[in-house]
């Protein structure tokens, strides 16, 4: 039977085991359902919710790692050993794919003010700055320049279409928070310019291939982009058949189907490389 109580006010001096309560309390949530994106756990300092997001993400990745721990857990929820085991995997892959708020009660308001900047005369992009936060953002670009990576923090903000220093900046820190989380990352650069080549050359053909079959103008201008970007998020690949598309039905044969899959299949693989090109941009400038 569950224990657990859903107001509760908990008074203790430092040391006496706050983060363990609250933890246990939030990942009792989670167990019972709650998203994390609707549990706000407020901490004063920097150091105290980087102790309590650790605390829940280890448990979280194992938890027989403290027999305590999952007692209490158990204790709250009702739920057996046997069972908290069971939704573990599940429980971590929701904490991980959605936003928690495992904050400090400074950036919490924060986010307060700033979901009504407008309302109240502030711009909504305002930072909110530190000296030291401003000492940490010259040590890591002194180190970045140390290491010979300020090539990679270009190319990261080029890829992520974001020049803010203060946005890649941000995404460090967050990744530092789910250090022991984080994947290698794979080396495929290299081939996607081969990529970019190749979706060119099949789109070239498509053109051609929807001339010769007497389509429509507006047909081939689904295909004549600016960029391969521009071409990816055309609303035209989400169907299985380029026959299901009222504007081509007349004009469809084998070949621009077969053109048709083909393009399809090299702009999912590009985005693919893409991510990967990223990723590497990330993880060379976080390591």
């Amino acid at each position: 039977m569950s224990k657990f109580q859903p107001f509760l006010a908990y008074s203790a001096s430092a040391g006496s085991g706050k983060t363990f309560a609250l933890s246990v309390r939030y990942i009792s949530l989670l167990f019972m359902g709650e998203p994390s994106s609707a549990i706000l756990a407020a901490t004063f300092t920097n150091k105290a919710a980087a102790e309590m997001r650790q605390r829940v993400v280890d448990s979280l990745r194992d938890l027989t790692r403290d027999e305590a721990f999952l007692v209490a857990i158990c204790d709250q929820t009702g739920f057996s050993r046997e069972e908290l085991l069971a939704k573990q995997p599940e429980v971590l892959s929701r904490f991980l794919s959605s936003g928690s708020y495992i904050v400090t009660l400074d950036s919490f308001f924060a986010s307060i003010l700033r979901s009504a900047s407008l309302e109240i005369g502030l711009e909504p992009d305002f930072v909110t700055k530190e000296q030291q936060a401003e000492t940490l953002e010259r040590e890591f670009l002194d180190e970045l320049q140390a290491n010979g990576l300020l090539s990679s923090l270009v190319s990261l903000a080029m890829d992520i279409e974001d020049k803010r220093f203060s946005k890649i900046f941000g995404l460090m820190q967050e990744f530092y928070k789910i250090d022991p989380l984080l994947p290698q990352p794979t080396q495929r650069e290299g081939v996607l310019a081969q990529q970019e080549e190749r979706i060119e050359t099949l789109r070239a053909r498509m053109i051609k291939a929807l001339t010769e079959a007497g389509a429509a103008k507006r047909c081939m201008g689904q295909f004549e982009t600016k960029s391969i970007k521009a071409l990816f998020v055309k609303s035209l690949f989400e169907k299985e058949s380029l026959g299901e598309h009222s504007w081509f039905k007349k004009s469809i044969n084998d070949e621009i189907e077969a053109l048709y899959q083909a393009l399809k299949e090299a702009l999912l693989q590009w985005v693919e490389l893409r991510e990967a090109l990223v990723l590497k941009h990330l993880f060379e400038t976080y390591d």
